[in-house]
C-alpha cells in the first residue's frame, strides 16, 4: 500500500485518482470479475476479443 501511495502522490489529482481505483477494486470484488490492463503485446494478442468471451 505504501508504493502505491507514493506512485500516486505524483498524480496532480491523487485524491481522485485513490477514489478511482478503490471504485475499480469495488466492482471487480462484487462482480468477481478478472481486471487485466494489458501492458504487454503478447497478453493482448492471447486474450479472447468480442465475440469470445470467459466463463
Amino acid at each position: 500500500m505504501t508504493l502505491l501511495l507514493l506512485l500516486v502522490s505524483s498524480f496532480a489529482y491523487a485524491e481522485e485518482t485513490l477514489d478511482s481505483m478503490n471504485r475499480v477494486e469495488q466492482l471487480i470484488e462484487t462482480t468477481d470479475a478478472t481486471f487485466w490492463i494489458e501492458y504487454s503485446k503478447e497478453l493482448a494478442q492471447s486474450l479472447n476479443l468480442a465475440p469470445a468471451f470467459y466463463n
